[in-house]
């Protein structure tokens, strides 16, 4: 028998549904035997045509309120992707890019969020990730306080694509964090996060590139309590060239904006930008199918 975090349906509901934070430290436990244990799973499809994958490891008994979860969750999550959905133009990703050169323009608590992450992405990597084109994030002028977004430049407009997968899988995971799941793991597109373990250990994941495999094989990577992303480029270039990267950090935002950011640079830069980078691991894999780690992979 092993203590587990309780579930407690009711306070989870009402905490997903009104926005509070619910805080696991106030959670009660209980015990469980090990074959009371199964992983749930649920899939959908988002607005912005990404696939989502969440599996939890629970009890049994409390299939329902997981059930309950994760329709709250997904729900939440589609509404949020709809902010992005370039083919909306009442998204707030369509009306940004439309407003460049123009008046400010008013978004949602959860794009801003974005957008100061890839803010933060952009400074890590001295510029290597950038979501705007047409443009510099000096020709952008980000308004906290009244959450407003305004392009200087009429020509100007960003594509959040490249840490769109990742931005997701984080706001899920927190979601079934608040709602008191502790062993989790989200896939949406490239980009994975994990919490706890499965019912046999650690999550899992297998990286594939353009081809179908890693670097001429399947790669299975095991990781608990991070996020990882793979980056893969098409085409061909010079053998020293990145065909793709695979970054391990803590969120799952960020490892997508650095594996982006290896994708585009030098190998031998891009090396050095994750070893200097604090929790960061990554994997680099050249176009002659050799494999180049960072510190600690």
């Amino acid at each position: 028998m092993r203590p587990v975090r309780s579930l407690q349906c009711l306070v989870v509901l009402t905490s997903l549904l009104s926005g509070a934070v619910w805080s696991p430290a106030a959670s009660t436990t209980e015990t469980f035997s090990p074959e009371d244990l199964r992983e749930f799973s649920q899939q959908a499809k988002l607005p912005t045509g990404q696939v989502v994958h969440a599996t939890v490891l629970g009890l049994q008994k409390h299939a329902a309120a997981i059930q309950n979860v994760f329709d709250v969750a997904l729900r939440d999550l589609s509404a949020v992707a709809a902010q992005f959905d370039a083919g909306n133009p009442k998204s707030d990703l369509a009306r940004i890019n439309a407003g460049a050169g123009k008046s400010p323009v008013t978004v949602a608590p959860t794009t801003m969020e974005l957008l100061k992450m890839a803010q933060k992405a952009r400074r890590m990597t001295d510029g290597a990730f950038d979501i705007t084109s047409g443009g510099t994030a000096l020709d952008i002028t980000i308004n906290k306080h009244q959450r407003t977004v305004a392009f200087l430049k009429p020509e100007m407009e960003i594509n959040v694509a490249p840490v769109l997968d990742g931005f997701f899988a984080d706001r899920l995971m927190a979601m079934l964090w608040k709602a008191n799941i502790d062993n989790a793991m989200v896939e949406v597109g490239k980009a994975s996060r994990s919490v706890g373990s499965n019912i046999v250990g650690s999550w899992q994941k297998t990286v594939t590139d353009v081809a179908g495999r890693y670097a001429g094989q399947g790669m299975t990577i095991t990781f608990s309590n991070a996020a990882t992303s793979t980056v893969a480029r098409k085409g061909t270039g010079p053998a020293k060239g990145v065909q793709s990267a695979t970054v391990i950090t803590d969120d799952a935002a960020l490892a997508d904006a650095l594996a982006s950011a290896l994708s585009t640079m030098e190998l031998e830069d891009g090396l050095r930008m994750a070893n200097r980078l604090p929790h960061v691991h990554a994997l680099v894999r050249d176009r002659g199918g050799r494999l180049h780690k960072s510190k600690g992979f």
